[in-house]
């Protein structure tokens, strides 16, 4: 009786499905052929480039328009959406995307346009393969508008970010255990030389933190961590965007330590938390990948976008992922397939969450529109070393142990954090020697991309280290000495106090670091702004130029650790050294205040 019930469900599905994709309706975004991305980057590296008359002159949300689809093709695309019933068309401000609700019939098409020439054969019969070369891929769409919705309801991350104690259920009380006085943010600002009055009055300065799925916090929440640790800051600073998270989910535990240690640093900024996509694939899977890619959409959407985004989700870039699969086919002697270590991997917690590589290119172009607009982004470099994102996989499973034997075997880069277009953060620990001499954090996120070159930016400091570590380095065919190095700077990741549901926790990663490093960002945004500057924009540059030129004034160098270790405590055989000068553990360093502002707050 049951297998025929079984038998029932298949030829209902086999029958309806047709029937039910033509009759049911789905939300696309149809990323367009851009123009003159040449010109756009050229423009990307002058404006950030401190030696140039171009220097920090952004640009407008109506100067993007230059490097969109043509127009015309814009309107002949819109006008056979609407012919083939699409509703609710909607164009980018810049050209670049369109989003509607379509028959799902045809959004299935869409999807396998560039992958299925037959698809692409069928369209063509409606519309014009000119229009069709134009359509870069489509995606499916969770966001629906290009404005910065803001709501009033109230309501980890890189894996193991709260691995927490629960130390008071009175938050009310004043005692303290002293690891939840560690990482306080005036013990941070301290460290960093930040004056303990400064705090954020620029009107025009802003500050974001992101993610999707259960992303989200407590305004009660936020209330106690301000009283607790005396943090300058009130909650009317704090803003939601889009969703209000799911209290208890992962995420929501990264937004609540994301908003509390970057308001921490950074006080009387305005701050906002933003969600733009709820639905569960997002948190953890090939989800992420378009609900990232949405995001940075919307962004560059802004007429006046937040001068500095923090981004503490992540995970190993598409490249990576895919360079372990092609390992695990190798090493089980053809036994797993790529399609089962695939699939395997979307089991895995924040692990491979990028489909392919066109979507991850594709949301590196709107990092670097995010940088001529005037915009930091900051990424989390992951809590693996350089060698996993978190963790290693399960010994328990056949594909698990062939996985922990294929990473070791490789450098594994994160994703957006290789991006040569945002400021990658490692990790510090203070556990040795304390705030005055800390040491690169066992597992900060570490390595050299295998997607992108390395930018000019860093190719002096990248090629010293090269050089002076020859002998130190992990075998040549690990990693892709050519390419983009990262982190680019670091903060403290290791016991960070953090309020969540009325309790206090002790948390870490790089999720800790990134927040804490843009919350600096933000304050010299703020006194650049009050002397009628610009904004910092893409800072790497300038950091980089800065350190060689003035070593040691702006960042305090750290050269013992290596990125052999995962965040458990499961080594490698190899890994990056650190160094004198930068390297890729801790990268240039961790922030000395008066260096920075010394040289930053001012051009």
């Amino acid at each position: 009786m049951g297998s025929f019930k079984v038998v029932l469900v298949i030829l209902f599905a086999l029958c309806f499905e047709p029937f039910l994709a033509e009759h049911t309706r789905s939300d696309v975004t149809i990323a367009l052929k851009q123009r003159n991305l040449h010109e756009l980057e050229s423009l990307f590296w002058t404006i950030s480039d401190p030696s140039s008359t171009s220097y920090g002159h952004y640009l407008s949300l109506d100067d993007l328009k230059a490097f969109g689809c043509d127009e015309e093709k814009v309107s002949n695309i819109v006008t056979w959406l609407e012919k083939e019933n699409g509703s609710n068309v909607e164009v980018s401000p810049a050209h670049d995307y369109i989003k509607a609700e379509l028959p799902t019939s045809l959004a299935q098409q869409l999807y396998q346009l560039h992958k299925d020439h037959q698809i692409r054969e069928l369209l063509s019969s409606r519309i014009s393969l000119d229009l069709l070369s134009s359509i870069d891929f489509v995606v499916a769409t969770k966001v629906t508008s290009y404005t910065t919705r803001q709501t009033t309801s109230a309501s980890p991350t890189f894996k193991n970010k709260l691995a927490a104690q629960t130390i008071n259920n009175k938050m009310a009380d004043t005692s303290t255990k002293a690891a939840l006085t560690e990482g306080t943010p005036s013990a941070q600002r301290a460290a960093y030389g930040v004056p303990a009055t400064l705090v954020g009055t620029n009107p025009k300065n802003s500050q974001l933190v992101w993610g999707p799925g259960t992303y989200g916090y407590l305004e009660s929440d936020l209330e106690l961590y301000y009283r607790k640790y005396n943090v300058s800051s009130s909650t009317k600073n704090v803003v939601r965007n889009g969703n209000a998270g799911v209290p208890g989910g992962d995420n929501f535990g990264e937004a609540t330590l994301d908003v509390q240690i970057i308001t921490g640093i950074a006080p009387g900024i305005k701050t906002i938390v933003s969600n733009t996509d709820n639905s569960t694939s997002a948190e953890e899977g090939y989800g992420f990948g378009p609900a990232f890619l949405h995001f940075v959409i919307d962004l560059n959407s802004n007429p006046s976008p937040p001068l500095v985004v923090s981004l503490s989700l992540g995970s190993l870039s598409w490249d990576s992922c895919n360079i372990l699969c092609k390992a695990v086919v190798s090493l089980s002697q053809g036994k797993t397939s790529f399609a089962e270590c695939e699939a395997y991997m979307q089991t895995q917690r924040q692990v491979c969450m990028y489909p392919d590589s066109a979507q991850m290119d594709r949301i590196n172009v709107e990092l670097m529109k995010l940088g001529t607009r005037g915009v930091t982004v900051l990424s989390a470099t992951g809590d693996g070393g350089s060698h996993f994102s978190f963790s290693r996989f399960s010994t328990k499973d056949a594909i698990g142990q062939l996985l922990n034997k294929a990473s070791c075997q490789y450098n594994l880069p994160t994703y957006p954090s290789e991006s040569p277009y945002v400021l990658g953060v490692g990790g510090t620990d203070w556990t040795r020697g304390g705030p005055t001499k800390p040491v690169a954090w066992v597992a900060s996120g570490s390595g050299f991309s295998w997607r992108y070159p390395v930018p000019e930016y860093q190719k002096a400091a990248v090629a010293q280290y090269l050089l002076k570590q020859a002998t130190k380095l992990p075998p040549a065919s690990s990693f892709n000495a050519t390419n983009r190095a990262y982190p680019d700077v670091a903060a403290l990741s290791t016991r960070v106090p953090a309020v969540m549901q009325g309790l206090a926790f002790d948390v870490g990663g790089t999720s800790a670091s990134t927040p804490a490093f843009a919350g600096i960002i933000s304050l010299i945004n703020d006194g650049r702004l009050n002397k009628g500057l610009p904004p910092l924009g893409f800072v790497a540059p300038r950091l980089y130029k800065l350190d060689a030129q003035h070593p040691g004034e702006g960042f305090y160098d750290m050269s013992e650790g290596s990125s052999s270790c995962d965040s458990a405590g499961f080594c490698c055989d190899s890994g990056f050294p650190a160094a004198p000068g930068w390297d890729p553990t801790t990268g240039l360093g961790r922030p000395v205040w008066n260096g920075l502002w010394k040289y930053l707050g001012t051009d």
